[in-house]
């Protein structure tokens, strides 16, 4: 039987080849907005200076760094980490195909386990990903490779306290299974409905991030197409670590 890992990985080696543009479809039918404008709302929280050391989790076909590089004359230092294989190729194709000459070092592999030594990054970027992963361990790893007075953000859709209630929990998880395996695939769907539980509202948001050490915690909200549906999270925080400074951290 496969495990949740091998389900997310099938699924986004399957959509490699058209990522972006199913990304884009599916945040305008669900928020109203095309993939540029959501990288566009996250990138207006990311001010870098040029020796920052940046790390996009999940960076998929490289969106988020070519957003970056796009903007900066001196952009800072990037790495870019994702588990599945097939999009990391595509994210070199279009890098290449978009003529970047600063380009991120790409890395595969699993954000929950990540190959970095400790405190390596002043910048942690986290885009429509942290529902495929545990929050707790993401995080605490997160807290691991970041620096102290690092600086977290991540952008995914938020919960409702509703999706407690269990005929809606059933609800959602059939419109799930039922919606991604018509207009995706069996991989998707799956990987989307092992994804629902790790969908957190703000105020779990908020725990769990206290919890694996952040502070200066902000998160605010987007707008979503419809009423009914989870409007996205832009989530900031800090690693700030007391006495301790980022040469002896």
């Amino acid at each position: 039987m496969k495990s949740t890992q091998e389900f997310v990985t099938e699924a986004f080696q399957e959509m490699a080849p058209e990522y972006e543009k199913k990304v884009d479809g599916e945040l305008r039918r669900f928020w109203g907005i095309n993939y540029g404008e959501f990288v566009d709302s996250l990138m207006k929280h990311f001010t870098p200076n040029p020796d920052d050391f940046v790390l996009d989790v999940a960076t998929g076909t490289c969106v988020i760094p070519r957003s970056i590089i796009k903007k900066y004359q001196s952009p800072p230092r990037i790495v870019g980490l994702d588990l599945t294989r097939g999009m990391l190729k595509f994210g070199i194709v279009n890098l290449n195909s978009q003529s970047i000459h600063h380009l991120p070092a790409l890395v595969n592999a699993n954000a929950m386990q990540m190959p970095f030594s400790s405190n390596s990054f002043t910048w942690l970027i986290c885009g429509l990903a942290t529902h495929h992963m545990n929050p707790p361990i993401m995080l605490a790893e997160m807290h691991r490779v970041l620096q102290n007075s690092g600086n977290l953000l991540l952008a995914d859709v938020g919960g409702a306290d509703s999706w407690s209630n269990p005929i809606i929990k059933w609800i959602i998880g059939l419109f799930t299974m039922v919606y991604f395996s018509i207009v995706e695939s069996f991989s998707r769907a799956k990987a989307e409905l092992s994804a629902l539980p790790n969908i957190y509202t703000i105020e779990q948001w908020k725990n769990q991030l206290q919890k694996a050490g952040f502070s200066e915690i902000e998160i605010t909200t987007m707008n979503s197409r419809f009423f009914w549906i989870p409007k996205p999270l832009i989530i900031q925080a800090k690693k700030i670590v007391e006495g301790r400074n980022d040469i002896d951290a």
